[in-house]
């Protein structure tokens, strides 16, 4: 959704098994609303993260 000077973006992760989703979850918010706020110019007013999976580690 985007206003004329500020903008609300949703992100959908999928996060490893075993992490704490909290912890991931405010990071990736963190992280994208600095970068959204610096390539697009304009305030980020929020942003919305929704864990769409859990998954398993990749064995080595």
């Amino acid at each position: 959704m985007r206003n004329d000077d500020e903008v609300t973006l949703d992100v959908a992760i999928a996060v490893e098994y075993g992490t704490v989703i909290k912890d991931v979850a405010v990071k990736v918010k963190a992280n994208v609303a600095r970068v959204a706020a610096l390539m697009l110019g304009t305030r980020v007013a929020a942003v919305n993260v929704s864990v769409e999976d859990v998954r398993q580690a990749a064995r080595a």
